[in-house]
């Protein structure tokens, strides 16, 4: 999991989850973990629409990454099939990719790189156009592995003792070591935290699924509790910190993250727990003021009902299932980035930080 180089420690993810080669996106899928490794290929943009909608890949930079590959994936199934590359092919792959989740900004970030690679070569031969876009998917795709890294060392100096996560944010949601999670698997590296306290994470237990996963896979002590035990742990003082990720990043500090982020800060607040967010600049949303305008993407009732082909709640009733919640700046302690530490964030200081 880890190396000493130098008297360094150099992290290493606990598996790769995503790789691109000619055309095709191999994806580890996320829906059948930790039961079963199971690797999907994506030669189409069909394909893609579904493992991203379904979440068998999931997580803000590592949507990022896939959203580059998807594009590539979309115009080399165009060229194949002898359709081409015109404008109206380009941006029919661009907006299904931009569709299949609306909450993560690294998404986005994307798109709006591969477009400007796109502009600048609109109108040269196909093949030309789409090699230089896969060219800046991998770039995308290294720049998210160097940023983990960087977080990872940053945010590793805030932690100590006992530590709580909620969601996952290891390298199957980023596609490096982690934000979040790297920063914890860089604070136990230096002998800095004891254990891990893992929400489960509902509905679809990112956490007992896929953080346990991780964690396990490179021996970091942790335990799985169910969400609504986290405010017991932290009233009782079994808890020295808190770090999450974050979807989106409004200009303001609000973070948009998983759902029940929001009841973890709450908590850590009124006990005195330090609540820190770990994510890229890639993540940050300098279009929109605060997290009042972040668009909270709405999940099927059927993940709440029930999980996998077990279903508990009565024939009949209805459910809410909201993706996400808005975790408000000033219940935030600070923002951990590639860039450094953002402690306390507001308007001015993500700004400056961004620079």
């Amino acid at each position: 999991a880890d190396k000493m180089t130098g008297g360094k420690t150099y992290l290493e993810p606990a598996i790769e989850p995503i790789a691109y080669e000619s055309g095709v996106i191999r994806l580890l899928d996320q829906r059948r973990l930790p039961l079963e490794e199971v690797w999907l290929d994506i030669r189409d943009l069909s394909s893609f629409d579904m493992a991203v909608r379904s979440l068998a890949v999931r997580g803000a930079p590592l949507l990022g990454i896939a959203a580059g590959y998807g594009i590539s994936v979309g115009l080399r199934e165009s060229i194949r099939k002898g359709n081409g590359l015109s404008e109206d092919i380009y941006n029919k792959v661009k907006a299904t990719v931009a569709a299949t989740r609306p909450t993560a900004r690294n998404l986005f970030d994307t798109i709006e790189r591969i477009d400007r690679v796109y502009r600048d070569l609109r109108g040269r031969d196909a093949e030309g156009i789409v090699a230089a876009i896969e060219a800046e998917a991998r770039r995308i795709h290294e720049r998210e592995r160097a940023n983990c890294l960087a977080i990872a060392s940053n945010g590793a100096t805030l932690l100590r003792g006992r530590v709580i996560t909620h969601c996952n944010t290891g390298v199957l949601a980023t596609g490096g070591v982690g934000t979040a999670f790297g920063a914890i698997h860089a604070a136990y590296a230096a002998g800095r935290i004891d254990s891990v306290w893992v929400d489960e994470t509902r509905p679809l237990l990112q956490g007992a699924r896929l953080t346990a996963w991780e964690l396990k896979r490179i021996g970091i002590p942790h335990r799985i509790l169910c969400d609504s035990a986290a405010a017991s742990l932290v009233s009782r003082g079994m808890v020295d910190a808190a770090i999450v990720g974050a979807d989106r990043i409004a200009a303001n500090g609000d973070a948009a993250n998983k759902i029940g982020t929001l009841g973890l800060a709450l908590i850590c607040n009124r006990f005195g727990v330090p609540f820190y967010i770990a994510a890229p600049t890639t993540t940050f949303d300098d279009s929109i003021r605060s997290g009042a305008e972040i668009t909270i993407e709405q999940r099927p009732e059927s993940e709440v009902m029930g999980f996998g082909k077990c279903r508990w709640a009565p024939v009949g009733s209805s459910a809410e299932n909201p993706a996400f919640d808005v975790t408000p700046a000033d219940l935030i302690t600070a923002i951990i980035t590639e860039k450094g530490i953002i402690e306390k964030p507001n308007p001015t200081k993500i700004a400056a930080s961004m620079g």
